[in-house]
């Protein structure tokens, strides 16, 4: 059942699952879900807002050592996108605190990544400003987390794309038409 993705139509409409290896293969659209956590910092300056980044373990099937935002995965059968979301910051951060999170519109998008598999989601977007206490990373799913303001972000992508997942890009500017 965890090595299953949910298989779903351009609406989002479950269709059923799919081995997850074979789906990244094949290019199966299935169902995922990206968080962004943000913080509001007051400086001299006014109020800098910054984005928490987590980078990809090398051991990852892909995207391996690649920066990208907090926290993206995908339900299981029958979870929905925000209880996922609650389950993987655990996991992968050691967040054990219950976000606030807001959704945004979903993405649907598709990928190819370097090692010949293909990321074609149904990207259900959340972001959270929740304050948090702290959190211990699960060295199997992250190996460092950093906070970077949009502009910072921004620029690093465009100048090392390579450095970020392809997603990554889209997500921010989702988030920023929001905030």
């Amino acid at each position: 059942m965890h090595n299953e993705l949910v298989l779903v139509n351009e609406q989002g409409q479950a269709l059923g699952t799919a081995d997850k290896l074979a789906a990244h293969e094949q290019g199966l659209l299935h169902l995922a879900f990206s968080l962004m956590i943000y913080r509001d910092l007051q400086t001299e300056h006014g109020v800098l807002r910054e984005f928490l980044l987590q980078k990809r373990a090398a051991c990852k099937y892909h995207g391996a050592n690649l920066w990208s935002n907090t926290c993206c995965s995908h339900p299981f059968k029958d979870e929905l996108p925000a209880a996922a979301v609650q389950r993987r910051v655990g996991e992968e951060l050691g967040i054990q605190q219950t976000l606030s999170l807001r959704a945004l519109e979903p993405i649907l998008y598709r990928a190819e990544m370097p090692n010949g598999l293909i990321e074609h989601e149904f990207d259900h977007v959340f972001i959270s400003n929740d304050a948090l206490a702290e959190f211990c990373l699960n060295p199997e799913e992250v190996s460092e987390t950093c906070w970077l303001s949009a502009n910072e972000l921004k620029t690093a992508i465009a100048e090392t794309p390579e450095n970020y997942t392809p997603w990554l890009p889209l997500v921010l500017d989702r988030v920023l038409a929001s905030l």
